[in-house]
């Protein structure tokens, strides 16, 4: 296996460093009370988003089956006869 280069060096020792800040945040909170996030408000848009997309997904089979039908009455009976 080939010898790191100096990029990647400077690399590892970059994530190193954004690690070790990342672990002391850490271990700076993990003994205090951190408030409480709700999860309720990112439930109901998901709740609203996935409605309104039903709702959407309805409004456009129900206009294909319109056309459909139409296509089939045209078919059935077609003009001048």
């Amino acid at each position: 296996m080939p010898a790191a280069t100096a990029a990647e060096w400077l690399t590892a020792a970059a994530i190193g460093t954004g690690s070790f800040l990342l672990i002391a945040v850490a271990v700076h909170f993990a003994g205090h009370d951190l408030p409480h996030v709700s999860l309720a408000p990112a439930r109901a848009a998901a709740h609203r988003a996935h409605d309104a997309t039903e709702q959407a997904a309805q409004r456009a089979r129900l206009q294909l089956a319109a056309w459909l039908l139409n296509l089939a009455w045209r078919l059935d009976h077609p003009r001048g006869t």
